[in-house]
């Protein structure tokens, strides 16, 4: 089965940068920078670089970037309908590369009262860029939309997707509105920055809870050993799990 990403304009499929790509292709600048280990006086510990769950997370789904340079400036609109730049202003002017699609504006109205979805700053503008990414999944499959949590936001891009659940099997535009990370007065964002974080998952398919508690010697002695293990342990399970399954 496949994932297609559907480009608006040839323009994207010829630019590698602007491409979508398996998320694992555009780790964060911390991943390689920070120790896999930490010491400090007597303790020692393994850092997030080294943590499997979070190295799982980095490698899940696919990375679409932005397709264009977009400049985000502050505003204030007076009764005549002037628009005149203002650091302290409360609209937003858009400008994208020529040809690229448009921004999308909300009104603040239609998410008021929703508080993680209130912009900062008294800002009065939702901006919805239009994605020209139109992702085909196979039936009963769909995406899990997602901004970037884990990489580098505040320094790179003031605009995180909101997250959201698209069924890509018959519905394929996916433009999203945005969080806003930070305000500055002018804002410049630039094609080929990571973006917007995608997983397909089967969505017919779900697991029901069941609840139990541990009651024996032998369950404790055994979660207590994958505890003890877990310092380059946690692959090493999964490895003998997988072929465990295999064998089956």
């Amino acid at each position: 089965m496949t994932i297609k990403f559907n480009a608006l304009h040839r323009s994207l499929m010829d630019d590698e940068r602007l491409r979508p790509k398996p998320v694992g292709n555009v780790m964060p600048e911390w991943k390689r920078e920070i120790d896999v280990k930490v010491v400090k006086e007597i303790d020692t510990g393994r850092s997030a670089r080294a943590c499997p769950a979070l190295d799982d997370y980095l490698h899940l789904g696919y990375v679409i970037p932005l397709w264009t340079d977009i400049r985000l400036t502050r505003i204030t609109i007076d009764q005549q309908g002037r628009v005149t730049p203002d650091p302290n202003g409360t609209r937003i002017h858009w400008k994208v590369a020529a040809g690229a699609p448009p921004l999308e504006m909300h009104t603040l109205d239609q998410v008021k009262g929703a508080e993680p979805l209130e912009p900062p700053f008294n800002i009065n503008d939702i901006i919805k860029p239009l994605c020209p990414w139109f992702v085909e999944t196979p039936p009963g499959w769909s995406i899990l939309i997602l901004p970037l949590v884990m990489h580098e936001k505040r320094k790179k891009i003031p605009l995180q997707p909101i997250p959201g659940v698209v069924n890509t099997d018959h519905w394929h535009q996916i433009n999203t509105p945005c969080f806003w990370e930070n305000v500055e007065p002018i804002m410049d964002l630039k094609a080929g920055t990571p973006f917007m974080h995608v997983i397909p998952f089967r969505r017919n398919e779900s697991l029901k809870p069941e609840f139990g508690v541990i009651d024996t010697q032998l369950e404790w002695d055994q979660l207590k050993g994958f505890l003890n293990d877990f310092d380059g342990g946690y692959r090493r399970q999964q490895k003998n799990a997988d072929k465990a399954r295999a064998k089956q």
